[in-house]
C-alpha cells in the first residue's frame, strides 16, 4: 500500500496543469518552488538519476517528461475556505501530483505534493501538520483487506528533526509501516519505509493561476517510500533532489 497514494486520495492537492519541466528546472505551475535538474541532464529534463522514471506526466520521443496527464482519474476537486467564516471561498480541479517517480529496479517512489489548505489549518506549525497527516491517514495502524483476507499493519516513527529545505523551515519525518502478525508480533524491517519533508512556502494557492500574495496557503509534502529492506539504496537520490528545491519567496 502506497503512502503517496493514500494521502493524494485523502487530502485536498493543488497544482495547475501546464508545461512544468522548464528549461532548467521543474517548475509547477503555481511557481512557487521549483526543482533544479541533475547536474550535466539539462537536456533530459532528469530530476532524479537514471533508473527513475516519471509516473505522472507525458514523455516526449526521446523519453524526456513534457506535461502532467490530465484525465479525470488524474485530477481532484478543490473546495477551500480562505477567510474563516465556514463558507467555501476557492473552488477548482488540480493534478494529484507535482511530481510523481518509481525506480525500475524495485518499485521504490518518490513524489511531490502541494496542498493548498484551510485558513485555520494553514497557521498550524509543520510538526502539528505532520503528525495530523499521519494520524488521519493510518491513527496507530490500519486493516488492508483482500477479498475475506485482513492484514493489519502497524505504524512507528524511525527518526524526527526540524530542517531548511529549499531556503525555508521544513519538518521531517521517517517512519515505518510492517505487518502485525497474530503470536508473532510486528514484523519492523519487512514492510515499508518513507520519509515525508513538509514545507510552508510563503506565497498562497489560487484555482488555474500563479501563486501569489493572496489565496488559500500551501504545503509542500515530499515523500520517498521504500521496502524497508531497500530503503537506503536511493534515499541519497531523495536527499540530492531536497538539496535542489528552491522555494520562491514573497
Amino acid at each position: 500500500m502506497r503512502f503517496v497514494w493514500i494521502v493524494a486520495l485523502a487530502l485536498t492537492l493543488g497544482c495547475v496543469a501546464s508545461e512544468t519541466y522548464r528549461g532548467r528546472a521543474f517548475v509547477p505551475a503555481p511557481r512557487h518552488y521549483r526543482v533544479r535538474y541533475v547536474e550535466g541532464e539539462h537536456d533530459a529534463r532528469r530530476i532524479l538519476p537514471e533508473g527513475w522514471r516519471v509516473r505522472d506526466h507525458r514523455v516526449d520521443g526521446e523519453g524526456r517528461p513534457t506535461r502532467p496527464f490530465d484525465a479525470r482519474e488524474d485530477r481532484i476537486r478543490i473546495a477551500l475556505d480562505v477567510d474563516g467564516d465556514r463558507e467555501v471561498d476557492l473552488r477548482g480541479t488540480a493534478p494529484r501530483y507535482d511530481l510523481l517517480y518509481e525506480h525500475d529496479e524495485d518499485g521504490s517512489e518518490i513524489a511531490a505534493i502541494t496542498l493548498p489548505v484551510d485558513a485555520r489549518i494553514g497557521r498550524r506549525s509543520l510538526a502539528t501538520l505532520a503528525h495530523a497527516l499521519l494520524d488521519g491517514v493510518f491513527g496507530e495502524g490500519f486493516v488492508d483487506w483482500s477479498g475475506d483476507r485482513a492484514r493489519a499493519y502497524e505504524l512507528r516513527i524511525v527518526d524526527e528533526s526540524q530542517a531548511q529545505v529549499g531556503g525555508v523551515d521544513a519538518h521531517v519525518v521517517t517512519f515505518e509501516l510492517a505487518q502485525s502478525l497474530p503470536g508473532r508480533g510486528v514484523a519492523w524491517g519487512r514492510g515499508t519505509t518513507t520519509t515525508m519533508v513538509l514545507v510552508r512556502p510563503p506565497l498562497r494557492w489560487k484555482p488555474d493561476a500563479r501563486a501569489s500574495e493572496d489565496g488559500a496557503p500551501m504545503l509542500v509534502v515530499l515523500f520517498y517510500e521504500s521496502r524497508s529492506e531497500s530503503y537506503a539504496l536511493h534515499r541519497a537520490d531523495f536527499d540530492a533532489m531536497l538539496d535542489r528545491l528552491d522555494v520562491r519567496p514573497e
